[in-house]
């Protein structure tokens, strides 16, 4: 039975490359259909006005966890489909992290042509510590299984008022995104191991009214517990791509149990932004 389980997806080449082609499909035909569809312009800039995690950035720092978020999901996702579809680790290591690196480039030079956006720095930059965080979980079993990146998503209402939804990678009053902590991975409960091992402390941050924009603003720092959902994927149904998918998106919401939350206003005139 197990070895059926580990060969499942190998003898299928096709898988292989179906899976590299599908990444930069799916990064520049959302593009297209988000933005680039209305004009691009002949002349490429930088995003001067990017911004960090400041209040005067147009997510207020959503946009840069979301680029390492999906660097990070994408090419983890790839690396484990490649694996079991034969290929070794590190080739597969290198070919995930290589198609969704160029892929994401590719996206900030489309930006850069963009007249309302331009390419942005920070943004490779996370783009890069996406990629690397999924090469340090591959590469370190013990790393991967005491930390975790995830997010959540919920249509923002604001989101769900605009006339188009095509967009909604920049609905970030909608996302959350965690890093999540498992110190009980590393003991060992005996028979007990898979729900002792569920509980997991996660570091939160939200952002409100950045984008879709709004009058009022927030960041929300929060920190709390939440459940690992591995665990039990592991112990009933043990698919590497299956993992990916409940480690990342986070479905079970956290018990905060501290919260910080900072107020902002946008000026009428001018669209300034002052801390309340």
């Amino acid at each position: 039975m197990a070895q059926t389980e580990t060969t499942a997806l190998k003898t299928t080449p096709f898988l292989k490359w179906t899976t590299l082609s599908a990444i930069p499909v799916g990064l520049l035909g959302h593009g297209f259909i988000a933005w680039w569809r209305h004009g691009l312009s002949p002349k490429f800039r930088l995003d001067e006005k990017e911004g960090f995690f400041g209040a005067s950035s147009y997510s207020g720092g959503s946009d840069k966890l979301g680029h390492l978020f999906a660097n990070c999901f994408i090419s983890k996702l790839t690396t484990d489909v490649l694996i079991s579809a034969g290929e070794n680790k590190d080739n597969a290591l290198l070919y995930s992290s290589l198609v969704t690196g160029i892929s994401y480039t590719l996206v900030e030079v489309f930006d850069g042509f963009l007249p309302s956006y331009g390419a942005g720095l920070w943004d490779m930059v996370f783009d890069v510590g996406g990629i690397a965080l999924n090469f340090a979980e591959k590469k370190y079993p013990t790393f991967d299984q005491l930390f975790n990146f995830s997010a959540s998503y919920w249509p923002s209402p604001t989101f769900i008022d605009l006339p188009t939804h095509n967009n909604f990678s920049e609905d970030y009053s909608g996302i959350t995104y965690y890093a999540d902590f498992n110190f009980m991975r590393l003991m060992n409960f005996g028979t007990l191991n898979t729900l002792a091992h569920l509980p997991q402390f996660s570091l939160a941050f939200h952002t409100q009214g950045f984008s879709p924009r709004e009058q009022q603003l927030t960041t929300e720092y929060s920190l709390g517990l939440g459940i690992d959902m591995v665990p039990l994927i592991e112990r009933w149904y043990n698919r590497p791509y299956l993992k990916d998918i409940f480690s990342s998106i986070k479905i079970i919401p956290m018990w905060a149990l501290y919260t910080k939350k900072y107020h902002y206003i946008r000026d009428a005139e001018g669209g300034r932004i002052r801390r309340l």
